[in-house]
């Protein structure tokens, strides 16, 4: 049982551009001045518009540094459209996508509100400007509901309690961990939030994970390219990021069951019997791991 089901309730909260919407760049901590910003270069690699020329530029000379790295930014959002799909298709129809980042083609409420109508997803995000465009973009057409909940992942406990406004933690959740937890650079505390994530969420919910990977399958050897993206990221976008190596990722996700493949590269992770979507990454590429793990009953 969740110890936030005494604060448990449901609620709810709108697709198109518009007019202006550029605009919220300037607003909120992010103008054309504030430097290449993670989330834009994000948006960049995955075909968005939402960037400045600072942050394509950015993004070109990472992928510089680290070839590869565009390629492996859109099999991470490829495998998140699967997982996330897997969690909708075995039952779970309310989701808090934590660090949401700026919208793309695929974003969970499109997703699990294609087989759940009803369904209830709630995005959460620290940033004014990327919690600005989910508000106006990410919004619900169907029966479902949409929710956006201005949230630091680094407090976990407030995000959880408003959460709780809108989702009910009497039943499974499905939380969606994507591309974000590299931003907490103490791994310490990086184990307590996604603890506190899984001790929260109630018997059958499940948590999406990915993070980058300081591995490259050699064992024993740390490949270049992980470092390379983090060093020449950290030197000029922010939020500052770090890679983990995988038993150290593996270790965040104490407590769940984890399906499929386990913890896998992105591009390979697939619960289906088919042949994996992708051939693996060179050793020497960027590498996003993932893993879908269940709390069990």
């Amino acid at each position: 049982m969740s110890d936030l089901s005494a604060a448990a309730s449901a609620s709810t909260t709108r697709r198109g551009r518009p007019a202006g919407m550029n605009d919220l760049h300037s607003r909120g901590g992010w103008s054309r001045d504030s430097g290449p910003q993670g989330a834009r270069v994000w948006n960049h690699w995955l075909g968005g518009r939402d960037s400045y020329l600072h942050d394509r530029e950015a993004a070109a000379r990472l992928e510089e540094r680290a070839p590869g790295t565009r390629t492996a930014a859109r099999h991470h959002q490829a495998c998140t459209m699967r997982a996330t799909a897997h969690m909708a298709a075995q039952g779970i129809d309310q989701f808090l996508d934590i660090g949401v980042g700026l919208p793309v083609t695929g974003s969970t409420h499109q997703i699990v509100q294609n087989i759940h109508p009803g369904a209830r997803v709630v995005y959460a995000d620290n940033d004014p400007v990327v919690m600005a465009h989910a508000r106006a973009l990410l919004v619900g057409d169907r029966a479902g509901s949409v929710g956006h909940l201005d949230a630091d992942l680094a407090q976990p406990d407030e995000l959880l309690f408003n959460a709780a406004d809108m989702l009910d933690f009497h039943r499974p959740v499905g939380i969606v961990l994507t591309g974000v937890m590299e931003c907490i650079l103490d791994h310490d505390q990086a184990r307590r939030i996604v603890q506190r994530l899984i001790r929260t969420a109630p018997a059958g919910s499940c948590l999406l994970f990915t993070h980058l990977s300081a591995w490259s399958g050699r064992p024993g050897w740390r490949p270049p390219a992980a470092d390379s993206l983090v060093a020449a990221w950290n030197k000029t976008v922010r939020p500052l990021i770090t890679a983990r190596a995988p038993e150290q990722i593996h270790g965040l996700l104490d407590g769940l069951e984890l399906l499929g493949p386990g913890l896998a590269p992105c591009e390979r992770w697939s619960l289906q019997p088919s042949p994996p979507p992708a051939p693996p990454a060179a050793p020497d590429q960027v590498q996003w791991l993932c893993a879908l793990g269940r709390l069990p009953f």
